[in-house]
C-alpha cells in the first residue's frame, strides 16, 4: 500500500503542478486533467487514513473495531473514496469525449469549450459530493437499516462496496458502482474505440503508417484495458453477489484497497507522462524560461 500511495501522490502532484504551469497549452485538456489529478489525490488521502489506522491498531484492531466503524473518521474516509472514484470516472469520460470531438469530428463540430468543461466539472464535483455525503446523514433512515450505525462502517476499510441483498442500502451501492460507473466505463471504452477506428482509417488511407499512429493506438489500448480491469470487475462482483447469499470478504478487501485505487496511480502515466504532446509543451516551456533566465543573467553581468 505504501508504494501505491507514493505513486498516487508523486505522479498526481507532479502532473498537477506541470499542468498548472503550462498555461499556453490546451486549456480544456489541462483543466480536465487537473480535476482528475485532484480526485486521484483524494484516493491517496483515503489510503493514508486506512493505512494509519491499521498501523496504530496492529494486532489489536478487534478492540477498536466497533468504535472505528461507527466513528466520524471512517465516515469521512468513505465519503472521500466515493467522491474520488465518481469524479475520476466522469472526468475520464469528459477527457475521452473531448478527444473524440477533436479527432473524429474535428471539422464538423465545435470543440468542448472551456466554459462547458468548467460547468461539467462543477456539476460532477457537486453531484459526487451529494452522493458521498448523503449516507453520512442520520436523518436518512434508509442508510441505517438492519441496526447499522454507519453506511460506510459496514466493514473496516470504510468503502461502501456492499455485497449481497442482506447488506445495508445495497441498492444505493449497486446504483453507484454497478450501474452509473459501469455505464460511464462503457461510454469511455466506446469513445476510445471510435477514436482508435478513426486513426486506423486514416492510416489505411495513407501510404504508410507512422510511429505516431502506432504510439497512439498503444496508448488507447492501455487506457481501455485499465478501465476494463478496474470498473467492469467491480460491477460484476456486485451483480454476482446478488445471486449469492455469501460474500468473500478477502476478495472485497482486495478490490477496495488495490484494484480501485490503482487507477489513481496509473492515470498520470496515461494522461500526462505518456502523452507526446505533453512533453513537447514541457520542452517549449523550459526552453522559453531558460532563455529568459539566460538573457536576464547576461544583462545583469553586462550592466555590472
Amino acid at each position: 500500500m505504501c508504494i501505491l500511495i507514493v505513486l498516487i501522490f508523486g505522479g498526481n502532484i507532479f502532473s498537477l503542478l506541470i499542468r498548472l504551469l503550462l498555461t499556453d497549452s490546451k486549456r480544456v485538456q489541462n483543466l480536465l486533467i487537473c480535476s482528475l489529478c485532484i480526485s486521484d489525490l483524494l484516493m491517496g488521502v483515503y489510503l493514508i487514513g486506512i493505512m494509519y489506522k491499521e498501523m496504530i491498531t496492529r494486532n489489536e484492531y478487534y478492540k477498536h473495531d466497533w468504535e472505528w466503524r461507527r466513528g466520524p473518521v471512517c465516515k469521512s474516509l468513505g465519503a472521500i473514496s466515493v467522491i474520488s472514484s465518481e469524479v475520476s470516472v466522469f472526468t475520464l469520460v469528459f477527457i475521452a469525449y473531448d478527444r473524440f470531438l477533436y479527432v473524429v469530428h474535428g471539422l464538423e463540430y465545435k470543440k468542448l469549450s472551456y466554459r462547458t468543461a468548467v460547468s461539467l466539472l462543477v456539476i460532477t464535483w457537486l453531484a459526487s459530493s451529494v452522493l458521498a455525503i448523503l449516507p453520512t446523514l442520520k436523518e436518512v433512515a434508509y442508510f441505517y437499516e438492519n441496526g447499522m450505525e454507519s453506511f460506510y462502517g459496514s466493514d473496516g476499510i470504510c468503502m461502501p462496496l456492499q455485497l449481497g441483498t442482506h447488506s445495508t442500502a445495497w441498492q444505493y451501492c449497486i446504483a453507484i458502482f454497478g450501474v452509473i460507473n459501469l455505464i460511464a466505463a462503457l461510454c469511455l471504452i466506446f469513445l476510445y474505440i471510435r477514436i482508435f477506428y478513426s486513426f486506423y482509417k486514416t492510416a489505411q488511407e495513407s501510404t504508410n503508417v507512422t510511429d505516431d499512429h502506432r504510439t497512439m493506438a498503444k496508448r488507447f489500448a492501455v487506457i481501455v484495458l485499465t478501465d476494463v480491469c478496474c470498473w467492469v470487475p467491480v460491477a460484476l462482483l456486485l451483480f454476482l453477489s446478488l445471486r449469492s447469499h455469501s460474500d468473500n470478504e478477502n476478495l472485497y478487501a482486495w478490490f477496495s484497497i488495490c484494484v480501485i485505487p490503482i487507477n489513481s496511480a496509473i492515470n498520470p502515466l496515461l494522461y500526462t507522462f505518456g502523452a507526446p504532446t505533453f512533453w513537447n509543451s514541457v520542452t517549449k516551456w523550459f526552453t522559453k524560461h531558460f532563455r529568459s533566465c539566460r538573457k536576464g543573467w547576461f544583462k545583469i553581468n553586462t550592466d555590472g
